[in-house]
């Protein structure tokens, strides 16, 4: 199954990225280390620090978002 709706994240200078429909389940890499991300999916999101889920930072719900908290580069969906 996906979530439905997007991960929304930007990089230190703001550019934005997206992750539509993301898989639940699945690791998910970042294209870059983002400064603030959002969950605008209908499901939770664990955001990771390293590129294959590794050190977990912090879980978040659907419309929570977060910024500052180390550069994560990788999210999983929570289905």
């Amino acid at each position: 199954m996906s979530a439905t709706g997007s991960i929304r994240y930007f990089d230190v200078n703001q550019n934005e990225f997206r992750i539509v429909n993301p898989p639940d389940n699945v690791c998910l890499a970042l294209q870059v280390r983002a400064d603030l991300i959002v969950d605008e999916t209908d499901e939770r999101m664990t955001i990771y620090l390293g590129t294959a889920c590794q050190t977990r930072v912090t879980t978040i719900g659907p419309g929570e978002g977060r910024s500052h908290i180390g550069g994560p580069q990788s999210v999983r969906i929570i289905g």
